[in-house]
């Protein structure tokens, strides 16, 4: 068993990732079981289609799997609370210093890019920006326009492809393009950066059709 499974096998683990949601009753969007494995599938991705090896990628996974488990102390500084918890869980499997260090240090940068950890240091930010869909929004009581907004996407995924990685968005014909890159310009201009880090090109596509998302953050 590699070091992935053994960590995504562990009890304890599998139970703080469950129970984050429902001790975060004042937060509309998942930061439990579902963005866990979204975010683990498009690391896992975005690196094996860039070519890197499979301990990066294993590494990345493994980032991913830990990188928001400091949830479960609130959702203030999650980050950092996440890099310290996932300490205790890294002893656990047969990491380098360095690849504990790496590992650590780009959960705790999870919310910008860090350039010294690339690639894993770009894609987890990358990855944890993308989940922006309706999969992700909790069942609760929240009507405000923005909260309508993220109803109204139906996915979100990448592809990359000859130096170019294409976000693309899947919407429904009520969504409000301006309203999300108004309010929420960091999950479209953080991706974009991250993306050069990686050494692409980004583009953004909605329904199939290129969008100049970035500019639209600025406007």
């Amino acid at each position: 068993m590699n070091d992935y499974n053994i960590l995504y096998n562990n009890p304890e683990l599998n139970s703080i990732i469950d129970s984050i949601n429902e001790i975060n009753t004042d937060y509309w969007l998942c930061h439990g079981r579902y963005h866990t494995m979204f975010v683990i599938e498009i690391v896992e991705y975005i690196l094996t289609a860039l070519g890197y090896d499979s301990r990066t990628v294993e590494l990345g996974k493994i980032a991913a799997l830990l990188h928001d488990i400091g949830n479960i102390r609130g959702r203030e500084h999650h980050a950092h609370s996440s890099a310290e918890m996932c300490a205790e869980f890294l002893d656990k499997i047969s990491l380098t210093r360095k690849e504990k260090k790496l590992i650590i240090k780009s959960i705790d940068g999870h919310s910008d890019i860090d350039r010294t950890n690339i690639p894993i240091g770009a894609a987890l930010p990358l990855a944890d920006k993308m989940d922006i869909s309706k999969n992700r929004v909790l069942l609760r009581d929240f009507n405000d326009e923005l909260h309508a907004n993220f109803k109204e996407i139906n996915y979100v995924g990448i592809n990359i492809a000859n130096g170019v990685a294409t976000i693309c968005y899947n919407v429904t014909g009520a969504f409000d393009i301006n309203l999300f890159t108004r309010k929420l310009p960091k999950v479209v201009l953080l991706p974009a950066k991250a993306v050069e880090y990686l050494g692409c090109r980004c583009r953004y596509q909605v329904n199939g059709v290129d969008t100049d998302m970035v500019s639209l953050c600025s406007t």
